[in-house]
């Protein structure tokens, strides 16, 4: 594979059976539920030395392969598995640039992040069937840039959104008892994120 492409400098690359890769879709099927179509459906991809690792919601599956990196892609989960089946290739090969990814001879614009070494940002570990407390329990535990990379910034807003409203309304019922804002907003937080001091604003 060339070190350069039309697209410009390749900055990590593997080469793969794809036998291998398609045991890792097996794998990774298991997080979706046909029920709830639109759940978490991009794939985060990390390329590593010698290793690359795959993501979605709740599950995570690695292979050793012919790898050089660091780097970090998200793409689509259903179309990265078009592009490792469309074509009956033993090996599959893929290059990463700036903003683009190359799968055997298809190349796609993606999401893409390189790193130094193998010290990068950390994935998002979301239970296969995640609800909106496992989503506001990020702000405390991934940093923004780990959020937004893995495309979670919009749903963390509306959890956060959808917070503020339940507890105006919990404060509204609970006003005739005289419990304050202020300890129905620290039952709350602190039943989200029983391991967290909670002084922070919502």
């Amino acid at each position: 594979m060339s070190d350069f492409t039309k697209q410009g400098p390749v900055k990590a690359r593997f080469k793969a059976p794809t036998k291998d890769l398609r045991r890792v879709f097996r794998i990774l099927n298991n997080a979706f539920d046909a029920k709830r179509k639109n759940q978490y459906p991009y794939c985060e991809i990390t390329i590593k030395t010698k290793k690359v690792e795959f993501v979605v919601a709740g599950i995570k599956e690695c292979i050793e392969c012919e790898a050089k990196g660091p780097a970090r892609i998200n793409i689509s989960y259903k179309y990265f598995k078009h592009l490792v089946n469309d074509r009956p290739l033993k090996i599959t090969k893929v290059e990463v640039g700036n903003e683009y990814m190359i799968v055997n001879d298809i190349t796609t614009m993606v999401e893409t992040c390189f790193f130094k070494n193998d010290k990068i940002l950390r994935s998002i570990n979301l239970p296969v069937n995640y609800d909106v407390t496992d989503i506001l329990r990020l702000a405390d535990r991934y940093t923004v840039e780990e959020i937004t990379f893995n495309k979670l910034k919009a749903e963390l807003s509306w959890a956060q959104d959808k917070l503020e409203k339940d507890i105006k309304k919990i404060n509204k019922i609970l006003k005739p008892y005289k419990i304050s804002p202020d300890k129905v907003e620290e039952f709350i937080m602190q039943s989200i994120n029983p391991e967290v001091t909670v002084d922070a604003e919502i």
